[in-house]
């Protein structure tokens, strides 16, 4: 009898569990959508939350002119030692249309969620390539990358992160892509009064991110600046 009980127990624990699977399951997929029944603009995973704030003035830079940041030296901040002019941004189906071969993106760490059940890009992802000049005033000279990062606005105060974040191209590394050169893949060297032109690709998954509203952001906090991506 005791046994028996035990097991009604378990299962009401299980149908407990069951339903608060759905309603969580429902709560992620509702909170895709706005009042309109459109796909908001969101990485579409659970535990991602947007980052509102307000872009200032000072913080907003255009395409076409240089945009200074700061670099950290000896524990100091050295403001406009690095400049970042965009000369161009494209998105486009296949790298070849920016004549790049597959064999030439760093495709180690691209995520699942990018993936259609047979294991191909889903039609709505997207390469972004951003061509950058990068010009050091008075920066260390090693660089790297990662320091960009790609913004979607979703109104003018909520702001996704690109998922995934790492770069799936860089024309200008230090190292390789191979087992052990990866590492060194964002890194590049640029001296002292010498400036760069690179470009750096993202993938972008257009169903959950606008490309009119995408952003290439670099710094921190009040010193961090953007820059809106016009096609």
């Amino acid at each position: 009898m005791k046994e028996s009980k035990n097991k009604k127990t378990a299962w009401i624990f299980l149908v407990i569990a069951l339903a608060l699977g759905i309603l969580s399951g429902c709560s992620t997929f509702d909170a895709g959508f706005d009042k309109a029944g459109k796909t908001q603009v969101m990485p579409g995973l659970e535990e991602e939350q947007p980052q509102n704030f307000t872009i200032k003035p000072e913080q907003l830079g255009e395409m076409g002119e240089p945009v200074g940041t700061y670099d950290v030296q000896n524990g100091e901040v050295v403001t406009d030692a690095l400049f970042y002019t965009v000369n161009e941004v494209q998105l486009v189906d296949t790298p070849q249309e920016i004549n790049l071969s597959p064999e030439e993106l760093l495709l180690d760490g691209v995520s699942e969620e990018l993936m259609d059940a047979n294991g191909k890009l889903k039609e709505s992802v997207k390469l972004l390539m951003v061509a950058l000049t990068v010009q050091n005033v008075r920066a260390e000279p090693e660089r790297n990358i990662t320091s960009l990062d790609i913004l979607c606005a979703n109104g003018e105060t909520e702001f996704y992160e690109l998922y995934p974040t790492s770069p799936v191209y860089f024309s200008c590394p230090s190292g390789k892509r191979t087992t052990d050169g990866w590492k060194d893949y964002y890194k590049y060297r640029l001296p002292i009064g010498r400036e760069k032109n690179v470009k750096v690709c993202w993938y972008v998954d257009t169903q959950c991110y606008d490309p009119k509203n995408l952003y290439l952001t670099f710094g921190f906090d009040e010193l961090q600046k953007y820059i809106k991506l016009v096609f």
